[in-house]
């Protein structure tokens, strides 16, 4: 559709929408016939706060996509696929420079009998508290102590 102002009664037809416009009296199809006819090249000077007004409300996206979701998709399918190769890698590989090493009193020890022997000690140690789990529960159940704790909750009431 080819348009030509150069007869009044285009351009009356223009101002008619431009004034139905500012009543808010338009339709959604008269306001695009309103943006062809005020963007067309004919019309002169003369309708640039409308222009300004309609442009503002169709304004297009002028940014540039950079990467197409397409193209991302793939991208972060081989990322995961090498992640997970690498992660493979490192957990089925064994580490050929792992030591034994042990902190005692701030200290790093390397040498593998010292450290076998610091972790028979702290075992041992571990093995002679049994008594101590033992005393203390024979200490909750014992009705002296059952007794005593109920007496405390009894002057609370």
């Amino acid at each position: 559709m080819r348009l030509k102002f150069r007869s009044k009664i285009e351009i009356g037809e223009l101002e008619r929408l431009i004034d139905r416009y500012y009543e808010g009296l338009t339709t959604v199809e008269e306001e695009k016939q309103l943006y062809k006819l005020l963007t067309h090249p004919d019309v002169k000077n003369g309708y640039e706060a409308e222009r300004a007004m309609l442009g503002y409300f169709r304004q297009k996206n002028t940014r540039p996509q950079l990467i197409s979701i397409p193209v991302l998709r793939k991208v972060a399918v081989v990322a995961i696929v090498v992640m997970s190769g690498i992660a493979a890698l490192q957990l089925l590989t064994p580490d050929m420079n792992a030591t034994s090493y042990a902190y005692v009193n701030g200290i790093r020890i390397t040498d593998p009998g010292r450290v076998k022997t610091y972790a028979k000690v702290s075992l041992g140690s571990l093995t002679n508290s049994e008594d101590l789990v033992t005393k203390s529960l024979e200490d909750v159940s014992s009705r002296q102590m059952i007794e005593n704790q109920l007496d405390i909750f009894a002057e609370t009431e």
